[in-house]
């Protein structure tokens, strides 16, 4: 951006209001004009119209003008900059824009190319980056683009309140991490059989493994632990949700009908009925989306490896939203040789330093899915299930740490 050029700059403020202050309206009054024969002094009324029926003063001294309200003080002048990274010349500025009268509105406004999502540390620092705008209310209305940081800030809250422990199973005396795996891969293999959701099987581990972290379980009732997560997950997510006897049909009649509603009834008093768990699906998308690639191959890679770190009990430590950004920068990384940058940095909300220890797990876990393959895996991600893992950590192309400028945080829209 050249320094001729310049943006519209529009300051969000408040024009003095001023109001007509009227008396309170006298109930005694026409009361009065009944019994005394007095002509009442109360406005006709119409039909659909003004229903206050209050005589209007004409006392200019009541005539107060309120108070003029300040402009807030979240309100930011975004200045237009030249973009400059590490290894390109010093930084330029053009001088402030001058904001005219007509630019004033009476709502709050924010540029189009500036992101609704302010959860980033990124944000925090006092520097210049280049991010993409996800949150365009003019490139889809159903993506709900004004409510987008109220969602980010409502799933980061309820993520930490519906995590399990992330060692529960050093409690448990009769079970172990492979049984744990081997189970996971029944409950996968059980939606494609019904054909469910992925959602419901994400939400099933959640609440097997919250369930886990409370309770000891022996190692004959671990099956009937996962078929009553199931059960559960399914009544939430599925429109048809399969019935008990179907349940019961496919764990071989191992269980009774019996023994899979009592655990049904153990498991929710047990999650205290809080079933909105949040999964790294949740994330998914959008982070597929801040990664600026139209390649749907790295989408599918990403929901391989979103399964094969459900199904590793190493990946139980780690936040969804921070599975769900390992995720797509390994698999941006395996297609493209692409890694870290300031546009995923932005939207996760990590920095690059607490993304790896996760990555390097999942990369493990890709290594060890690829050594011992899960079935049902490799059959639900026929495409993709035979990408080898790529050893090595993603480049890091994230702007350098800059929060000792005396700059305020501009973002531009050079690389749009």
């Amino acid at each position: 951006m050249s320094d001729s050029q310049s943006m519209e700059v529009s300051v969000v403020t408040r024009e003095p209001l001023s109001t007509q202050v009227s008396e309170p309206m006298d109930t005694t009054a026409p009361l009065q004009a009944k019994l005394f024969g007095q002509t009442s002094t109360i406005a006709p009324r119409a039909a659909l119209g003004n229903i206050t029926n209050n005589v209007k003063t004409t006392n200019r001294e009541a005539l107060k003008p309120l108070k003029a309200v300040q402009p807030t003080s979240r309100v930011q002048v975004y200045k237009d900059v030249v973009e400059s990274r590490p290894n390109v010349g010093p930084k330029e500025t053009t001088p402030s824009v001058s904001v005219s009268k007509e630019s004033v509105h009476e709502s709050p406004m924010v540029p189009s190319e500036i992101s609704s999502i302010h959860s980033s540390p990124r944000t925090s620092r006092r520097c210049q980056i280049v991010i993409p705008n996800l949150d365009d209310k003019a490139s889809n209305s159903s993506m709900c683009a004004e409510y987008a940081q109220e969602i980010d800030a409502h799933l980061r809250e309820a993520e930490l309140r519906t995590r399990p422990k992330p060692y529960y199973m050093r409690k448990q005396q009769d079970l172990d991490a492979r049984m744990r795996s081997i189970l996971v891969d029944w409950l996968m293999e059980v939606a494609l059989e019904y054909k469910m959701v992925d959602e419901t099987v994400y939400l099933a581990v959640n609440f097997m493994d919250r369930f886990l972290s409370q309770m000891a379980v022996l190692r004959g009732k671990l099956q009937l632990v996962g078929t009553a997560a199931m059960l559960i997950s399914s009544k939430f997510e599925e429109i048809y949700a399969p019935e008990v006897s179907e349940f019961v049909y496919i764990t071989d009649d191992t269980y009774t009908r019996q023994q899979v509603l009592k655990m049904e009834s153990l498991m929710i008093k047990t999650l205290g009925f809080d079933f909105c768990a949040v999964t790294p699906l949740d994330y998914l998308n959008r982070f597929i989306r801040a990664l600026q690639t139209t390649d749907p191959q790295v989408t599918k890679l990403a929901r391989f490896l979103s399964d094969v770190a459900l199904i590793d009990y190493r990946m139980v430590q780690y936040a969804p939203s921070l599975i769900a950004t390992a995720v797509c920068v390994y698999s941006n990384y395996i297609l493209h040789g692409k890694g870290w940058d300031d546009s995923i940095e932005h939207y996760s909300g990590y920095t690059w330093a607490q993304v790896l220890p996760c990555l390097r797990d999942l990369q493990k876990s890709h290594e060890d899915q690829i050594l011992h393959p899960s079935t049902t895996c490799l059959e639900k991600h026929i495409g993709v299930s035979n990408i080898a893992p790529k050893s090595g950590e993603p480049p890091n192309n994230a702007t350098v740490d800059c929060s000792s400028t005396s700059s305020s945080l501009n973002i531009t829209t050079d690389s749009l």
